[in-house]
């Protein structure tokens, strides 16, 4: 079989081809009008479908974090059940000795970790806080990394160098 003679990096190289496609295409289907758009919108399917494990067919930009991610068994506060996350929990517990407190501390770092995930290498500079991301937008993340970035956007008027989130990407038109 073909497969077997490729070995392993070639599925994973095709693997990630396909969902870089993917995520292009919802890029340049949603945001085609602005450059910086387009490259945060892409960046930002990449991120939601590496959390769902899963393709996104036909991802809404106008969805909300929360209604995307519980379809693929990701949810708000939740860590996926890998070795890490059961480490990570008991090692919380030991420290905090209390279920309660352990409780909390671990849904902040999935929060934290979600909204990571989502706003890239800039999400230190975000001043959101964490348990938020649930409720913003597929929309609302691309345009607040894209103005974490301080990329130029085309989406406003000529007359402001970085347009307030109601002048970025509010439709598909523009």
């Amino acid at each position: 079989m073909a497969w077997q003679s490729e070995g392993v990096h070639g599925i994973v190289g095709r693997a990630r081809g396909s969902r870089a496609r993917r995520a292009a295409d919802f890029a340049r289907n949603h945001f085609a009008g602005c450059q910086a758009h387009t490259h945060e919108a892409s960046a930002v399917h990449m991120a939601l479908e590496s959390m769902c494990g899963s393709p996104l067919a036909d991802l809404n930009p106008d969805a909300v974090i929360r209604d995307v991610l519980p379809k693929y068994g990701v949810h708000p506060g939740t860590a996926r059940d890998s070795l890490d996350a059961i480490e990570l929990r008991l090692a919380i517990e030991e420290e905090h000795r209390a279920r309660d407190l352990a409780a909390l501390a671990l849904v902040r770092v999935a929060n934290e970790n979600a909204m990571k995930a989502l706003l890239g290498p800039r999400a230190d500079k975000s001043s959101w806080d964490p348990a938020t991301i649930w409720v913003r937008s597929v929309r609302g993340v691309i345009n607040y990394r894209v103005r974490l970035q301080a990329q130029p956007c085309t989406c406003a008027d000529e007359r402001s160098e970085m347009p307030s989130s109601n002048e970025m990407q509010r439709t598909k038109d523009g």
